[in-house]
């Protein structure tokens, strides 16, 4: 069986988490991918909506933890001249900036697509009853690290722990968004989540 740990550390270093990297698509579905430099396919996820994507295609990947994250294709578009019908809107453009603060990390790409990602403090212990679960009594908010664009960007949440699951409870925002979390029982423990949001930072140039 797959051992993703072992395949894991045995491809980057703890050091290099939080970075961006390049690989080839192994396979679409499963969704793997292999490494430059390496020679095993591993699982990968990928941006909602992301489009090019196609074994053997070139992709860049963001690695957050000991998950990857394929966040644009690489490569010469599929047609001579690209317009909005062609429905290939993979990475055709070039990074012009990235950096991080106290809400996280973000990189821009000339096109004007934006990418932020960053660890996010729960503010509301878990101690709602909703059902047969709980959820916690006020919602916790994730400042972007850069703001996007009317209407704001697409956001989502992971958990880096087990028995809880954050809830995005705000539609797109310019500048943050919401969650409440969720366990099987009451905890007063808060830690974090992962949140991750895409979307403009400019007009889209296609």
């Amino acid at each position: 069986m797959f051992n993703k740990k072992n395949v894991y550390d045995a491809i980057l270093k703890p050091k290099q988490e939080r970075q961006f990297t390049v690989g080839t698509v192994y396979s679409l579905e499963p969704f793997k991918v292999i490494l430059d430099g390496d020679t095993v396919a591993i699982p990968c996820q990928s941006l909602t909506g992301l489009l090019g994507l196609d074994t053997g295609r070139r992709v860049v990947l963001l690695r957050y933890g000991k998950q990857f994250i394929a966040v644009g294709v690489i490569g010469e578009p599929l047609h001579e001249k690209m317009t909005v019908d062609d429905g290939v809107h993979g990475l055709h453009a070039v990074v012009i900036g990235s950096g991080q603060n106290e809400n996280g990390y973000w990189r821009r790409w000339s096109d004007g697509w934006q990418f932020c990602w960053g660890v996010v403090p729960v503010t509301s212990p878990v101690d709602t009853a909703t059902g047969s679960m709980y959820r916690s009594g006020d919602t916790s908010t994730w400042t972007f690290p850069k703001p996007f664009i009317e209407p704001g960007g697409f956001a989502w949440f992971e958990t880096n722990s087990i028995y809880r699951w954050p809830q995005k409870t705000s539609g797109t925002h310019p500048t943050e968004a919401s969650f409440h979390l969720f366990r099987p029982n009451a905890s007063s423990y808060l830690g974090s989540v992962h949140g991750f949001a895409v979307g403009w930072w400019k007009e889209p140039e296609f």
